[in-house]
């Protein structure tokens, strides 16, 4: 038996619960601005049917299309996600990272700063004085550490 994709819906069938969060706010700005769903539809070049299923969060909003929501409505991305609660965002079918992949963001080998740290240590032509170098780091370091189990 093939298992059908889901596209980001609960193992129950029901829309992510983010999704239904960024459909309410299209519905609360709509409403703020006194428009109609023809009138959101008519401006984004859609059908009314398609707006209520965003709202409802029966249908994803992809990113461009909540770039232009955005736009028409007179508001920032960011406005859709402002009031999506901790729990509702837990349910998202894409929380259930493992902590290993999470982790791994906190790697500071992964961090840019490491990298252009790293380049610029490479580029010293002369070895002996990166090496002094990276000797000064690993001191310094060192000292920091201390420093941190006094206090």
């Amino acid at each position: 038996m093939v298992k059908k994709n889901k596209r980001g819906r609960l193992d129950d069938g029901s829309p992510n619960p983010v999704d239904v969060a960024v459909g309410k706010k299209i519905c609360e700005r709509r409403n703020e601005l006194g428009w109609s769903m023809e009138k959101l539809s008519s401006a984004l070049g859609l059908t009314f049917q398609q707006i209520q299923k965003y709202e409802k969060g029966a249908n994803r909003v992809s990113a461009s299309r909540l770039y232009d929501i955005s736009k028409v409505l007179g508001v920032g991305i960011d406005y859709f996600f402002a009031d999506i609660d901790d729990e509702a965002a837990k349910k998202s079918p894409r929380q259930v990272l493992s902590s290993e992949i999470l982790e791994k963001f906190d790697d500071p080998m992964t961090w840019e700063e490491s990298k252009t740290l790293a380049q610029a240590y490479y580029q010293i032509k002369d070895r002996e004085l990166a090496r002094t170098m990276l000797e000064l780091m690993m001191s310094i370091s060192s000292s920091s550490d201390k420093e941190n189990e006094l206090f």
